[in-house]
């Protein structure tokens, strides 16, 4: 997708709802990416079908907004002059301020934002581990542009990113590929050496339970009658089972919160939190 990366505006996902009668209403959530309110935004805004083809492009305009600074704000269009689609996108061309100053589009700075491409993988997964849910990519520098793990494209003096405000020297430096794979790689040989370590731990207090119960019966001749044998030895193999039982049951804790931390994740790789908001019906009856 074309942008122009000093937009202060970013258009981060478009939703629709169906109200009676069957009409259709969208939903545009934009992230104010500046220091001051926006009022207004244009922009060419192309519509899309299942297979991501272009059915329509067209201009809009939102006024009357109160995008407060750092903050999502959404924006609502009936659609009832609008064929059915799928996914949206929206070039801002214009973004009016509540002072009255206005920022343009200059063609000659847009550049194709399309994120890096990252496969759902162990990469992924270690990256999302340590960077958070809304990291998309690897981080790059590309010129004089450099591009966040949350797929922002951002210029090369910007000290910090447009969208997620992480710091530009800590992502490139501390969340580059071959920094993320590493820290990985240690995470998973320490945590192969405490499994490893509660194994030996196990087995050598099974041991020793093992060898209590086997030298019980000698002590017993001369001062337990015979019929306390068994429960001593029911009692130790209660402690082992209880252990082990123990033991088990954090190892299954421990596995589906990791799957459902994954699941999450995978699922949901747009970076940007959820500013989702519920529909609300702003249509009036038709005529």
């Amino acid at each position: 997708m074309l942008m122009d990366i000093a937009c202060p505006a970013e258009l981060m996902r478009v939703e629709q709802a169906i109200f009676g009668g069957g009409r259709r209403q969208a939903y545009f959530t934009f992230l104010n990416e500046s220091a001051q309110v926006i009022a207004s935004v244009t922009g060419l805004c192309a519509l899309r079908d299942e297979q991501g083809k272009t059915i329509l492009k067209t201009r809009l305009t939102f006024r009357e907004l109160d995008g407060r600074p750092g903050r999502p704000f959404t924006c609502h269009l009936a659609l009832d002059e609008y064929p059915k689609f799928k996914e949206a996108d929206m070039l801002l061309e214009t973004v009016l301020f509540d002072g009255g100053e206005t920022w343009e589009m200059n063609r000659s700075r847009l550049v194709d934002c399309t994120p890096p491409p990252l496969e759902d993988g162990p990469d992924r997964f270690a990256l999302i581990a340590q960077a958070g849910p809304d990291a998309i990519c690897f981080p790059e520098k590309r010129d004089m542009i450099w591009i966040c793990v949350c797929g922002r494209f951002n210029r090369q003096r910007w000290l910090s990113c447009r969208r997620c405000s992480r710091f530009r020297d800590e992502v490139l430096h501390e969340l580059n590929p071959e920094a993320v794979l590493a820290r990985q790689a240690d995470h998973m040989t320490q945590a192969r050496e405490r499994d490893l370590a509660l194994r030996r731990e196990n087995a050598a207090r099974q041991a020793a339970q093992r060898q209590h119960t086997g030298a019980a019966p000698h002590r017993a001749q001369s001062t337990t009658p015979a019929r306390h044998h068994p429960k001593q030895k029911n009692l130790a193999t209660l402690r082992v089972m209880s252990l082990l039982l123990i033991i088990a049951l954090a190892i299954i804790g421990v596995g589906w919160f990791l799957q459902r931390e994954f699941a999450k994740n995978i699922n949901y790789p747009s970076i940007t939190p959820s500013y989702t908001m519920p529909p609300v019906d702003y249509l009036k009856p038709l005529s």
